[in-house]
């Protein structure tokens, strides 16, 4: 009989240990199309850490959101984890860093190939005859007189 007392009462002890241990939760991070952030365990009730910011070619990213519509953001500081939740991720379109600009520039600025240029060609065609004065006078072209 003693056995059996013992049998029990350690098997309810390691039932209590059990049903009162805590609960944790996972936090799954949809980064709409960014780089994959893993999913988290965390404990009930508790904040987490922000993950690493995820990339995505051409945006930035503007934070962690509680829903897909991206209305009410995540503060990792105060908001803490009740049940499985997804985070959403919010970018905007990113502006053309300072390299992809003058490459900008330099296309813009790059002289075509002349080589091909042809008598049909649209070109400046200055007179051969008549005097400075005359061409200066009727000239539409930045000419000094």
């Amino acid at each position: 009989m003693r056995k059996i007392l013992s049998v029990l009462t350690v098997l309810l002890f390691v039932f209590v240990l059990v049903a009162c241990g805590s609960k944790s939760f996972t936090v799954t991070f949809n980064t709409n199309e960014g780089s994959e952030i893993a999913a988290i365990e965390v404990e009930e009730g508790q904040t987490f850490d922000a993950p690493t910011a995820p990339t995505k070619t051409g945006f930035v990213f503007d934070g962690w959101y509680k829903e897909s519509a991206l209305t009410n953001m995540w503060d990792f500081e105060t908001d803490v984890v009740e049940s499985n939740i997804t985070l959403y991720a919010k970018w905007s379109a990113a502006g053309l860093t300072d390299q992809e600009k003058v490459d900008a520039a330099h296309i813009a600025l790059t002289l075509p190939d002349l080589t091909n240029l042809t008598n049909s060609s649209p070109r400046l065609i200055l007179p051969t005859s008549g005097s400075v004065s005359a061409m200066c006078a009727a000239s539409t072209f930045f000419l000094i007189c």
